[in-house]
């Protein structure tokens, strides 16, 4: 019955917890030492990057979990509402992407509060900034996990909307 569903579910949430570790915001510049010259990188995950991102995630977790829990159950009062939880979810991490601003020249992009080293991300703190050896931007993570999160929302919407056809209920009692 939704077996599947709760199958695709579950490894969705899966995958969207792996994805969450995985590099979302990246720091790169140009380094010479001793006549040798290198390009370092500092990669943080979604948890490190952003509150909005950890927020959105947690959403979305929260949305497969519960699915989950209740998937024996017929708890017709939730059964929109995880869908719901984990669009929300979806809608802050694209939104927490869509207003990171790019740096300037006058602010270079890499500090904030005169503490932070060149390759320091400071959380919450993301710009965008492209200048020969300097390179601040969301990395591979981001697309990735909202590609998660967009796969966890539709094996809701799928699961949800399956639970409710009256061929799904034997009792016919939804």
């Amino acid at each position: 019955m939704r077996r599947w569903a709760s199958l695709a579910v579950a490894v969705a949430a899966l995958a969207l917890l792996a994805v969450s570790f995985m590099p979302w915001y990246r720091s790169g510049w140009a380094e010479s030492r001793a006549g040798v010259r290198s390009y370092e990188t500092t990669l943080v995950n979604a948890w490190g990057a952003s509150a909005w991102w950890s927020a959105g995630i947690v959403l979305g977790l929260a949305a497969g979990i519960g699915f989950l829990s209740t998937a024996r159950r017929r708890i017709r009062a939730w059964r929109w509402g995880l869908p719901v939880l984990a669009l929300a979810g979806l809608v802050i991490i694209v939104c927490r992407r869509l207003t990171i601003g790019a740096a300037s020249l006058t602010s270079a992009g890499w500090q904030s509060g005169g503490s932070a080293d060149i390759g320091d991300v400071v959380r919450d703190d993301l710009v965008i900034y492209h200048a020969p050896g300097r390179d601040l931007d969301v990395a591979w993570g981001f697309p990735a996990g909202a590609a998660v999160m967009l796969l966890l929302l539709l094996a809701l919407v799928a699961g949800t909307w399956r639970a409710r056809t009256p061929s799904s209920d034997p009792d016919g009692a939804l």
